[in-house]
C-alpha cells in the first residue's frame, strides 16, 4: 500500500550554479523531452502524471534517465521522501552528495531544462488516512499555503505548486473538508486503486485493478467513478482533479478445492469473480523486482500472461487472468525419495491457483477508462509507476507500453466548465443569464457555441429529456447532439450545463405518485450523470400539478430529488397553467428543494387550450387584461408572496 499525500513542485528550486558535466552531457544528448505525444500534455490543456520511484534494490544507485525520450509526461513525481522526526529523508542515498556537484536529486530535476521538459515534483509520505481528518492537518495546510505565497512574493518567482493526493477509499470521509482544501492546493491526485477492499489487511475478495464502476466482481464503493464524482460534487474544480491509475499487476493465490463437480463449479466462479475462500492473499513474486506483496511489473507478468485465460468484465472495465501452478509433480517426487508418493500427490492437489489483474495496454477496458476521464472534464490522468512498466520492450509491445498507450489514447478535454461567475468591472457579481437550446425545434439541427459571447450565458439549459410511455424521461436526439457540441466546444469557463426534463400535465401527475416517483428520480439522476450535467430543470410549462393531491405528491417528488441530488442545481420551470392552484403549494418545501424558479413568458393559457390570448404579457395593469395573474408580473408576485426569495426567481 502506498500513499502520496503531498507533492511539492521542485520547479520552485532554482539552479543558479553552473550545470554539472553529467547533466550538461545528458541535456545535450536529449535536447527534447518526450515522444510524439508530448505536445498534447505540454500545452497545459490536461496533465499526465508519471512516477519515478526507485525500487529498494536501487536506492544506492544513480538514477537511469533513459526513459526521457520514451514518455510524454507533463509532470514526474520523484519519490518517495519520508518525514521522520520533523526532517525529510529523500528517496535515495545518492540524492544529495556533499562531495560532488550532482546527485540523483539534481539529475532528475534537470529534466525541466529540456525542451518540453516535465515539471518535477517531490512526493512526500506523511499525511494519510485519519491524519487527513485531524485539526492539525487543517492547520498545517493553511500555514503551508500562507508560507508558499509569501515565499513566491519575496523571491518574485513562480509559486510552489502543491498537490494533495487522496486514496479512493478516503474520499467518502473527506468530502466535507474539500471546499477548504480546494483553496489551498493546485491539484488533487486521486489514487483510483486505493479502495476499501484493497486496503483491508486480510481481504475476503480479490478485487481487480482500477475498477471504474462496481459490479458483481467489484464491491460497491470500489469503483473510482464514484470517488471522482464525490470530489467534484464537494466543490473541487474538475480541472484540478487528476485520476491516478496503477501500472503494477496485482496477484492473489486462491486455494484449490477437491475435484468433485460441485466444487469445480465453485472454483470456476471463484476464479472469475475473484472471491477468496481463504488461503494466502499475496501472489507469486516477480523475478526482477522480487516484490513479495503480491505486485509485479508488466514486464514480469507478460511472461506468464500467455499461459492463462483472460476475463474482461465491461461492467467494471477490468480484466483478470487466472491459471494453475504448472510445476512438474513428477520432478518433485523424484527429488524427495523419502516422501511417501501417495502423501505427496495429496499435497500436490492443494497447489494454489494464481489470479492476476492489471491495466492492459491498448485494451478496451483501459481505453474506456481514459474516455470516461476525458468526457467528465477532469484535469488529467496519472500512472504509477515508471518502474512497473516494461522499460526494455520484452513483451513485444515496444518500450513502456502502458505509459505510451495511455499517452496515445488519452484526449484532453475541449475547454472547461465554469468554475465561478465572472465579476463585472464594478466588482459586482452579474445576474444569472439563462440560455435555452432545443435542437429538436431548430431547423438546422445545430448550434454554433463558438459564436457565443463570453458573458452571454451563465447557465445553458439543453432540451430535452421527454417522458416516454412508461413515464421515464429519455434523451431526445436533439439533446444528445447538443451535449456533444457542448463537450466539443473549445472554450474555458463555459456556462454551467443544465438538462431539461419535460412532460405533460398528465405525465407529471402519474409520474409523481408514490409507486412511480422513485424510478422517475433514479432515471433523472442517471440521465443527468450520463451527460455530466451541473443541474437539472423540471419543466412544467406544458402543465403541472393543479389539484391538492397532485400538488402534495409533486412537493414530495421535489423533496426526494433534492435529497438524491444534493450537489446539483435544481431548476423548476413554471407557467400559470402549471401554477394555477398555488394555494395548495407548500412554499417552504419549494424554497428548500429548488435552487431557481424559471417563470416562462409565453404559455399564458392552459396547455390544452389552443387560444393563446396575449402572446407574452409582462405587466398586469393594462385594462385589456382580464386576468392580471396571467402575466409574468402576476406569477412572480404569487411566488414572492409565498415567501420564495426574489433572487431565486428568473424570467
Amino acid at each position: 500500500m502506498f500513499f502520496l499525500p503531498i507533492l511539492f513542485s521542485l520547479i520552485y528550486f532554482s539552479f543558479s550554479a553552473a550545470e554539472p558535466k553529467k547533466l550538461r552531457k545528458f541535456a545535450a544528448k536529449e535536447v527534447k523531452f518526450g515522444d510524439e505525444n508530448v505536445d498534447k500534455f505540454h500545452s497545459g490543456k490536461c496533465s499526465f502524471f508519471c512516477f519515478f520511484v526507485p525500487l529498494e534494490t536501487q536506492i544506492d544507485q544513480t538514477v537511469d534517465l533513459s526513459f526521457s525520450h520514451e514518455l510524454s509526461c507533463s509532470d514526474i513525481v520523484y519519490g518517495f521522501a519520508v518525514v521522520d522526526d520533523r526532517r525529510i529523508k529523500l528517496p535515495t542515498q545518492k540524492d544529495l552528495i556533499p562531495s560532488s556537484s550532482f546527485g540523483n536529486f539534481r539529475l532528475i530535476t534537470g529534466l525541466q531544462q529540456l525542451r518540453n521538459g516535465p515539471q518535477i515534483l517531490l512526493g512526500i509520505k506523511k499525511f494519510d488516512s485519519e491524519i487527513l481528518l485531524s485539526v492539525g492537518f487543517e492547520y498545517f495546510v493553511e500555514t503551508l499555503a500562507d508560507e508558499v505565497k509569501k515565499d513566491a512574493k519575496m523571491a518574485k518567482k513562480k509559486k510552489l505548486d502543491t498537490v494533495l493526493s487522496i486514496s479512493s477509499h478516503w474520499t467518502r470521509f473527506m468530502w466535507r473538508r474539500m471546499a477548504k482544501l480546494n483553496a489551498n492546493f493546485d491539484t488533487f491526485y486521486l489514487w483510483a486503486d486505493e479502495t476499501k477492499s484493497v486496503e483491508q489487511p486480510s481481504p475476503v475478495q480479490a478485487v481487480p485493478v482500477d475498477p471504474l464502476y462496481h459490479s458483481p466482481r467489484v464491491p460497491r464503493g470500489d469503483g473510482f467513478a464514484e470517488s471522482a464524482e464525490r470530489l467534484a460534487a464537494a466543490g473541487v474544480s474538475r480541472r484540478k482533479i487528476v485520476i491516478g491509475l496503477n501500472a503494477w499487476t496485482r496477484s492473489y493465490k486462491l486455494s484449490k478445492t477437491t475435484e468433485n463437480t460441485e466444487e469445480q463449479t465453485e472454483r470456476k466462479t471463484e476464479k472469475t469473480t475473484g472471491e477468496k475462500k481463504g488461503g494466502e492473499t499475496k501472489g507469486t513474486k516477480g523475478k526482477q523486482t522480487d516484490k513479495r506483496n503480491g505486485q509485479m511489473t508488466y514486464q514480469e507478468f507478460c511472461a506468464l500472461r500467455g499461459k492463462m485465460q483472460m476475463n474482461y468484465e465491461n461492467a467494471s472495465e477490468t480484466v483478470i487472468y487466472y491459471g494453475e501452478d504448472k510445476e512438474d509433480k513428477t520432478d518433485k517426487v523424484d527429488k524427495e525419495d523419502k516422501v511417501d508418493k501417495e502423501d505427496k500427490v495429496d499435497k500436490e492437489d492443494k497447489v494454489d491457483n494464481e489470479w492476476y489483474s492489471n491495466n492492459e495496454p491498448n485494451h478496451a477496458s483501459l481505453l474506456h477508462k481514459l474516455n470516461w476521464v476525458r468526457d467528465r472534464q477532469f484535469g488529467g490522468i496519472g500512472l504509477y509507476s515508471i518502474q512497473a512498466d516494461d522499460p526494455e520492450g520484452t513483451c513485444s509491445l515496444g518500450k513502456f507500453p502502458l505509459h505510451r498507450s495511455l499517452a496515445k489514447h488519452f484526449k484532453c478535454q475541449m475547454g472547461s466548465r465554469r468554475e465561478a461567475k465572472a465579476i463585472n468591472s464594478d466588482g459586482k457579481m452579474p445576474c444569472m443569464r439563462l440560455c435555452l437550446v432545443d435542437l429538436d425545434r431548430e431547423v438546422t439541427g445545430q448550434v454554433h457555441f463558438a459564436k457565443f459571447g463570453p458573458q452571454w450565458c451563465s447557465h445553458l439549459v439543453l432540451a430535452s429529456a421527454k417522458m416516454n410511455g412508461i413515464l421515464l424521461p429519455m434523451p431526445t436526439k436533439g439533446l444528445e447532439r447538443a451535449v456533444k457540441m457542448y463537450d466539443e466546444w473549445e472554450q474555458n469557463n463555459k456556462p454551467f450545463l443544465v438538462i431539461s426534463f419535460t412532460g405533460t400535465a398528465e405525465q407529471w401527475h402519474l409520474a409523481t405518485l408514490g409507486l412511480a416517483r422513485f424510478p422517475l428520480i433514479e432515471q433523472i439522476r442517471a440521465v443527468a450523470n450520463s451527460f455530466d450535467a451541473d443541474g437539472i430543470d423540471i419543466n412544467c410549462s406544458n402543465g403541472g400539478p393543479d389539484s391538492p393531491i397532485f400538488v402534495a405528491n409533486f412537493g414530495k417528488f421535489l423533496s426526494e430529488i433534492r435529497r438524491k441530488m444534493r450537489h446539483k442545481k435544481i431548476f423548476l420551470t413554471i407557467a400559470p397553467s402549471s401554477y394555477g392552484d398555488n394555494l395548495n403549494y407548500d412554499f417552504e418545501i419549494l424554497d428548500r428543494s429548488v435552487d431557481y424558479f424559471i417563470a416562462v413568458g409565453y404559455r399564458f393559457h392552459r396547455h390544452n387550450n389552443p387560444h393563446t390570448g396575449h402572446h407574452s404579457p409582462m405587466f398586469g395593469s393594462h385594462e385589456l387584461l382580464t386576468q392580471p395573474q396571467m402575466t409574468i408580473e402576476g406569477m412572480t408576485e404569487d411566488l414572492l408572496h409565498g415567501h420564495i426569495p426574489a433572487e431565486k426567481v428568473g424570467k
